[in-house]
């Protein structure tokens, strides 16, 4: 290898569909095939991907769960004003509006690229063009 040929630029992957990035990044999304008809069941994710997202969210509720439990353990045997069992309550509000706002700011996100494609006269499911200025 020349000194040159470190520094030559490669040649640009434009992929058309998520089919042709599969193929060139070597994954596999899993699939389940009947009657002719290919579906898919991981959400376009493969074996190794499903397994991390479920540990962690297996995580995320583990976690959840111990905690409360604790919290819970501490209001049984604290005083009578039950200030922990509060804090569980606190925590708990907590945590739905903060799942709330994470589902409501994806929902924006959506709707601000469907905006996006309609001011561009492109259908819904239409890629949008890749900007080589970005």
């Amino acid at each position: 290898m020349h000194g040159r040929d470190l520094f030559q630029k490669k040649v640009s992957f434009r992929p058309d569909s998520m089919d042709e990035i599969n193929a060139e990044n070597d994954y596999h999304p899993v699939t389940m095939t009947i009657g002719g008809t290919v579906y898919g069941v991981g959400c376009g994710n493969d074996w190794e991907d499903i397994f991390l997202i479920s540990a962690c969210y297996g995580s995320l509720w583990s976690f959840l769960v111990a905690f409360f439990a604790l919290l819970l353990k501490g209001a049984v045997d604290s005083d009578e004003k039950n200030t922990l069992l509060y804090m569980y309550l606190t925590f708990g509000v907590i945590y739905v509006i903060l799942v709330g706002l994470g589902v409501y700011t994806g929902q924006m996100q959506k709707d601000e690229l469907a905006k996006k494609k309609a001011k561009m006269g492109l259908d819904a499911d239409a890629a949008l063009p890749v900007d080589d200025d970005e």
